[in-house]
């Protein structure tokens, strides 16, 4: 299973509170453990061309763990059958840990922010 985590620059950063604006995702591969880093190409783009969905459902993963997602996002997600998880703060790392020991919340369309 890989997990797409928004964040700043490291996985020591903490979690970005916004899929859209985070610079990077960090991609965490469950079952390698291995960690790579890839830039958001949302950065930089008009309001009307951002599709935060079509590029976490780009990067291949099965879960996005993030702060802050708007419902018609989670529910695209969904629909493309990646799970959402509210990632409550904290580094990107703490996030992936609450995510093993199923601390995070599952986000479904009339839960999302």
């Amino acid at each position: 299973m890989k997990i797409a985590i928004p964040t700043a620059e490291n996985p020591q950063d903490a979690v970005h509170g916004h899929v859209a604006t985070a610079p990077y995702f960090t991609i965490f591969d469950m079952e390698s453990g291995q960690i790579s880093k890839v830039s958001n190409p949302l950065l930089g783009a008009e309001t009307r061309e951002i599709n935060p969905v079509g590029i976490v459902r780009d990067l291949g993963v099965d879960a996005l763990l993030c702060g802050y997602i708007g419902r018609w996002a989670v529910k695209m997600l969904s629909a493309a059958g990646i799970k959402v998880y509210k990632a409550h703060g904290g580094t990107v790392m703490q996030a992936i840990e609450q995510f093993r020991g199923g601390k995070l919340e599952l986000l479904y369309e009339e839960n999302a922010d």
